[in-house]
């Protein structure tokens, strides 16, 4: 598997992206923009674009630690960065390639409450040793109490987008709620929001596609992601990416820790995560 895992503790400098704003658009239509606007402060405003010139663990100011396969190639290309996966056939799970991490406190702080990513992202080829059931490529994070991943690969042989996992498993089985019939290949601009305690929303191309309850993630990642993880994962292709670019907002008052900060909380005082208004 080929991964990229970004991770920050404060905002990369990047000459061709210090303006990138936070958060990203997206379309007015998906109705988003209202789940966006409850944050006033963004205080992680992360943006990696290729065409400054570097690889992440090449960054001036705040590299990120690096772990390659020996058969991975990492390369930029025509302002976008190339991630070859090893042609090697695998287990669900397994991990082989490229990581790079650095670590992201905000997003573990439970009152943190919404947090995104979005990528300009098409996976080029699939090697000849992949599976019938295979993920491509994966992306999202892990607040330290969900798994919060959506994932491009194979489902018996289909190509799909499964919101809310990050991997593919032959053995499993998903609900179809969270499935979709979709064509990686193409270049496509993937956003991914999360808003702790309610859903995990994904968009296409600033379309929105799906939606799955927060309470539905997975509880526990492999042993190799840790809190505050955001991700792009690739295997057993060669994927292409234009930038990846991520928020969080800034914490925020929650005095019953059922995820909805007290200024928008019906009931500050009492956990109603639905927001159902009722005795």
């Amino acid at each position: 598997m080929a991964a990229l895992l970004l991770l920050c503790s404060q905002a990369l400098v990047l000459p061709r992206t210090a303006q990138a704003q936070c958060p990203p658009d997206v379309d007015p239509a998906s109705g988003l923009d209202t789940v966006l606007d409850q944050c006033g402060n963004w205080v992680c405003n992360v943006r990696y674009d290729p065409a400054s010139g570097y690889l992440p663990d090449d960054d001036p100011v705040n590299p990120w630690e690096a772990d390659l396969h020996p058969d991975t190639q990492v390369e930029i290309v025509n302002d976008r960065l190339m991630i070859t996966g090893p042609n090697i056939a695998q287990s669900p799970g397994d991990i082989i390639g490229a990581t790079y991490f650095r670590p992201e406190p905000d997003i573990e702080d439970t009152t943190s409450t919404l947090y995104l990513m979005q990528v300009r992202f098409n996976v080029q080829s699939v090697n000849s040793a992949i599976a019938p059931t295979e993920d491509l490529a994966a992306f999202g994070a892990y607040d330290g109490d969900k798994v919060a991943f959506f994932t491009l690969g194979l489902l018996d042989g289909d190509r799909v987008a499964v919101n809310g996992e990050m991997f593919l498993d032959p053995a499993a089985t998903y609900d179809p709620s969270y499935v979709m019939q979709w064509d990686w290949q193409f270049d496509t601009t993937y956003t991914m929001v999360v808003q702790r305690g309610q859903a995990m929303y994904l968009l296409v191309d600033g379309q929105p596609v799906m939606t799955r309850p927060y309470n539905t993630l997975p509880e526990f990642p492999p042993t190799f992601v840790t809190p505050g993880l955001f991700g792009v994962i690739s295997e057993q292709s060669v994927a292409s990416i234009a930038y990846v670019q991520y928020c969080v907002c800034a914490p925020t008052d929650d005095s019953d820790g059922d995820g909805v900060p007290d200024a928008s909380d019906n009931c500050p005082d009492d956990p109603n995560a639905d927001q159902a208004d009722t005795d």
